[in-house]
């Protein structure tokens, strides 16, 4: 089991929180437009919703974890890690 940095873990608590309360107000608010029966607001909030959902998804699988990655390597470099080796390049069998 490696050992996680209380910085680290903070974060992972931070966004986990960040997730509830922002989903949570997102069904509160889902809720009061179906009571009130407010078509305009069921409408905007379910678009809201939607980009919301693909800014997380461009957010975990986009650039932003590629710069994370980079951040990583650069602080790996900065101390004096040497990155892990490169996988060997394997060639095709002559014919």
């Amino acid at each position: 089991m490696s050992e996680t940095s209380l910085p680290d873990r903070l974060t992972e608590y931070g966004k986990l929180v960040t997730s509830v309360m922002f989903g949570g107000a997102f069904i509160a608010a889902l809720i009061y437009a179906y009571v009130a029966k407010d078509e305009t607001s069921k409408e905007l909030l379910v678009g809201a919703v939607i980009s919301n959902a693909n800014t997380v998804v461009q957010f975990f699988l986009g650039s932003a974890a590629g710069s994370q990655a980079k951040d990583k390597t650069i602080a790996a470099i900065a101390t004096n890690v040497p990155p892990p080796p490169p996988s060997p390049v394997t060639e095709p069998p002559a014919k």
